[in-house]
């Protein structure tokens, strides 16, 4: 897998993790700053910490699109580099979908969040890949629009 598709699935954990704990308060968010912070995550290998700010925009932008998160402004630098966030905040899908407790019935009471956040202590890029896929699975699974609104 690319440096830049597992850059991608670690932020879109660490962003949604990251709104989900500050809920329901909008966050500006400093795209360098933030891009830093997680790429200092110890699973990261030196390919996937340099992808981390090429991408870090376009997750965003993708974030956005599919309906997960809402922003003011999403600036990016002239020279590409990414920029500040402005007013960003989970919608209602992004919220259901990482507040969601899989399976209380059987005694686990994990979300989504949850397991984020051992993601993103980890940096463990497979475990990212995973949790992007029940993810998507779950909202496919609730008939949520996951190609956007």
């Amino acid at each position: 897998m690319s440096a830049n598709r597992k850059a991608f699935e670690f932020l879109v954990v660490s962003l949604l993790n990251h709104l989900y704990d500050r809920f329901p308060e909008q966050e500006d968010i400093g795209g360098g700053v933030y891009c830093v912070e997680a790429a200092c995550s110890p699973g990261l290998n030196d390919e996937v910490r340099e992808a981390v700010p090429r991408v870090f925009s376009d997750t965003i932008e993708w974030l956005e699109a599919e309906g997960f998160i809402r922003t003011s402004n999403n600036h990016r630098m002239l020279d590409g580099s990414p920029g500040v966030v402005t007013g960003a905040v989970l919608t209602m899908k992004g919220l259901t979908l990482v507040g969601y407790t899989f399976d209380p019935s059987a005694g686990d009471r994990s979300t989504l969040a949850d397991t984020a956040k051992d993601i993103v202590k980890s940096g463990a890029s497979d475990a990212a890949a995973a949790w992007i896929k029940r993810l998507l699975n779950m909202a496919l699974e609730f008939g949520m629009d996951v190609a956007g609104s």
